[in-house]
């Protein structure tokens, strides 16, 4: 499946807030209220909208962006 961070920028607003903008190298550490609750409402939302399942490999190795391009790319 492909995704861009167009397609992901809803997603992220409707989690963290209509004030984010995302890019592939947004982060945990870059972006406002991406904390471990954060992560798991991200994931949830991702989920959700996206109808896939990450692993809990897949979960953990999420920490940009860029890496949810890229699980999402080998789903």
């Amino acid at each position: 499946m492909q995704i861009s961070t167009d397609q992901l920028a809803p997603i992220f607003k409707s989690v963290f807030g209509e004030g984010v903008e995302i890019s592939a190298d947004s982060d945990k550490d870059n972006t406002e209220s991406w904390d471990s609750l954060g992560h798991l409402n991200l994931i949830v939302e991702l989920e959700d909208s996206l109808g896939i399942s990450f692993s809990k490999h897949e979960i953990e190795k999420i920490k940009s962006v860029g890496d949810i391009i890229e699980i999402i790319k080998t789903k």
